[in-house]
């Protein structure tokens, strides 16, 4: 990213922003429950299986599952603080853009219903998590996992030590990005799916913000 602003000239109001960061994460979650949803009541015909060769060749390993998991906090309380530290001339763009992901996400996940290779004897804390309520194996392709810790570190890039924390950011993302592979969460395809969407939403990104900073 070429294009650097002060973090501080012009933000908008903290508040405005949190009510936005609010509704994105209201549209995320609205979006999963309903794929979740639609796809469970697809005749298991109609799902399909993504698997590559190399997907056998991956272990489950069973103490990456902190690695996954990291997605959550990384994107929700990561990514909020992302969004309020850019500068008003890239906030606005990111959060059309992290709106906009989720909608094709959500349309891609609805036209190619898939399931999760979830594993048969999954550790503790894995198994936990898929006894919640809200927790089913579809809305796997493309991992939404992978592509919101791709975009939260794209953005990370203007914010200050923009550097630093996208670094960190990129690392977050391959260590989940794995972890989806070993915790039998996601197939390869689905992990290279969520980095496409998030590769091509961050170039849509960049091209709003150098515009309107320009």
């Amino acid at each position: 990213m070429s294009v650097v602003a002060p973090a501080t000239a012009g933000t908008t109001g903290r508040l405005a922003r949190l009510r936005v960061i609010g509704a994105l994460l209201a549209l995320y979650l609205g979006s999963y429950l309903l794929v979740t949803r639609f796809s469970a009541s697809l005749p298991a015909a109609a799902v399909r299986d993504f698997a590559l060769p190399i997907d056998a060749r991956i272990p489950y390993v069973a103490w990456t599952w902190p690695f996954y998991w990291l997605a959550y906090p990384f994107v929700v309380l990561g990514g909020g603080g992302v969004l309020l530290a850019l500068p008003r001339h890239a906030f606005r763009p990111a959060a059309m853009t992290v709106a906009a992901l989720t909608l094709v996400g959500m349309l891609v996940q609805l036209a190619l219903p898939s399931r999760a290779p979830w594993p048969d004897d999954p550790v503790a804390a894995q198994q936990l998590m898929h006894g919640a309520g809200l927790m089913l194996p579809f809305a796997a392709f493309p991992s939404m996992h992978v592509a919101y810790c791709a975009l939260v570190s794209g953005f990370s890039r203007l914010t200050p030590g923009g550097r630093v924390r996208s670094g960190a950011g990129w690392l977050v993302t391959a260590l989940v990005a794995v972890a989806t592979l070993t915790q039998k969460e996601h197939y390869v395809l689905d992990a290279l799916a969520g980095l496409a969407l998030a590769g091509t939403a961050l170039a849509w990104w960049r091209r709003q913000v150098v515009s309107a900073w320009a």
